[in-house]
């Protein structure tokens, strides 16, 4: 019946024809060759006028057009010198660090199976003084007179992103730790967020980034006593890199920080805000 739809129109084929048609397409090949020639001239009207309609059955559909990003493949490593952090926690009430601190991070870019990935890492250090005076215990039970001395915080982060937009904007899963000469436990922890990295092929590129850590966590024990301490911790950062034409040579700047937030166990709130300058080369 597919057949016979196909035909310009069915009123102009006789019913005789088209009953005799039908009864030879049930009809064997022999059965077909033993048939008179004058019906047989009748049934190839509507066997040509399906010529059409087979060939348009074999059209293949049109495929779904897939997403695909812009291949990246840069590597960069840059060093930036932290002018003057001002710095809030259990030893410090927010005054400017002369002390030198330090922020060095590397990154690149890469393809595993069509999958456009990105692998970053960064060290971070602060130094700064404690003025001498009371300090709140571990657990918040209290507060013990600390003589005034100079404190090293370190952080170190490793990052694991997937391209979500172009120009090379990732979604990251992260690793962190932090740690301190202050005799406090290393706390650690994963973290979710989302970076845009630098076009070091533009002479001026905007970047940045933002991560959310929703449980740091560490273990503090003395005195026979073990406490739990744990932070919520969200970091950022923007800056801006400026290469002159066909240098692999780039100049860096912007601001870093995070806002710190302690949970069970931990002393105080902690907040670090810096801006930076500093020098780095890239290779794509």
């Amino acid at each position: 019946m597919q057949n016979l739809r196909n035909v310009g129109n069915p009123l102009s084929i006789a019913p005789a024809a088209l009953l005799f048609a039908l009864a030879a397409a049930c009809l064997p090949a022999n059965a077909k060759s033993a048939a008179s020639p004058a019906p047989k001239a009748a049934a190839s009207a509507p066997a040509a006028a399906a010529t059409p309609a087979a060939a348009t059955a074999a059209s293949p559909a049109p495929s779904a057009p897939s997403q695909s990003f812009t291949s990246s493949h840069e590597v960069f490593v840059v060093g930036d010198y932290l002018l003057q952090p001002r710095i809030y926690d259990e030893f410090s009430a927010g005054s400017k660090s002369k002390e030198g601190s330090y922020n060095f991070r590397g990154a690149a870019e890469f393809n595993l199976k069509n999958l456009p990935l990105m692998l970053e890492g960064s060290a971070v250090k602060y130094t700064y003084r404690h003025d001498a005076g009371n300090v709140t215990s571990i657990g918040r039970q209290g507060a013990t007179f600390v003589p005034a001395f100079t404190v090293h915080t370190y952080e170190q982060e490793g990052r694991l992103g997937l391209k979500v937009l172009d120009p090379r904007v990732y979604l990251g899963v992260s690793v962190l730790q932090k740690s301190a000469d202050t005799g406090y436990p290393i706390a650690s922890g994963l973290g979710l967020g989302l970076e845009k990295l630098p076009d070091y092929e533009a002479g001026l590129s905007v970047y940045f980034s933002a991560y959310y850590f929703p449980n740091l966590n560490g273990r503090y024990t003395a005195s026979n006593q073990s406490l739990a301490i744990r932070y919520r911790d969200f970091r950022y950062q923007v800056g801006a890199a400026i290469k002159p034409d066909k240098s692999s040579v780039f100049l860096d700047t912007g601001i870093i920080g995070d806002r710190i937030t302690g949970r069970a166990g931990a002393p105080a709130n902690q907040t670090h805000f810096a801006p930076y300058a500093g020098i780095g080369v890239y290779t794509h």
